[in-house]
């Protein structure tokens, strides 16, 4: 589990304390997202409703951090004392987009139940154990709806040794989410961005921009060099962590 679970709700608490401003709109992004397009896009999709928010298409039975969507159906009804006639949405938690409005709102709903998160926990009973079972169920409370579309926002899975989910129209996609590029592809585009273009890249076209970021990222394609970069880091970073266990082990065994 990150470490950094929960701590979204602490900026959506500042601000709620700092803008009265019940009309704004507020993005947030985990930090491995990029944008391939203009933010405005999303801003005009959250509309007068104030919200924009995704779901993750997993099956009703697989389990993310602690909980399945059939457990948090479960979960909804223990809080809400009433019957959740289908299976709730897991919604994606690396995006957030709410007016002040919304997020009090949300906010106001997380205050009420974290006491009841924290009980959970004491008694060790179900509960959620991160951001976006927390979120999608406030959002579920609230009638939130998520977005069907499926060209604003995608979560990559680019490392061809576990699993890779890149098709070739993911090109489009507004914003990519890379977790398994924070130990591969986004360190070389910060480079790129930052110590070799002038301006931090500011001052390339719209279409260099998108050709860099696809050859940086190998999306939608991977080249060959950046597929044996994959195929020998994690091997040996899998050989390495064994190694270590190993050595743990038998550590704790002259102990």
């Amino acid at each position: 589990m990150f470490q950094n679970q929960f701590y979204e709700f602490s900026i959506l608490e500042y601000i709620v304390q700092n803008n009265q401003k019940m009309e704004d709109n507020y993005l947030i992004l985990d930090s491995d997202c990029i944008f391939t397009r203009a933010a405005n896009e999303l801003f005009a999709e959250a509309g007068e409703t104030g919200f924009l928010s995704f779901e993750d298409d997993c099956t009703t039975d697989l389990v993310i951090h602690g909980l399945s969507r059939k457990d948090m159906k479960l979960m909804y009804e223990d809080l809400l004392k009433e019957t959740v006639n289908e299976i709730p949405g897991y919604h994606l938690g690396e995006f957030f987009l709410a007016s002040v409005k919304n997020i009090n709102i949300i906010f106001s709903g997380f205050l009420e139940l974290w006491p009841e998160l924290l009980r959970r926990h004491t008694l060790g009973l179900p509960k959620f154990n991160e951001e976006a079972q927390t979120l999608s169920f406030l959002y579920y409370k609230n009638d939130f709806k998520a977005s069907p579309k499926k060209t604003l926002l995608k979560r990559f899975w680019t490392n061809p040794v576990f699993y890779r989910n890149v098709e070739t129209s993911d090109s489009e996609v507004a914003i990519w989410h890379l977790p398994a590029e924070k130990q591969f592809g986004l360190a070389d585009l910060y480079q790129e961005l930052v110590n070799t273009h002038n301006n931090y890249g500011f001052n390339l076209s719209d279409q260099h921009y998108i050709s860099l970021v696809q050859k940086t990222l190998g999306i939608p394609h991977l080249s060959l060099q950046m597929k044996l970069k994959y195929y020998i880091v994690s091997y040996y970073r899998a050989i390495r962590k064994r190694a270590k266990k190993k050595l743990a082990l038998k550590a704790a065994f002259y102990l």
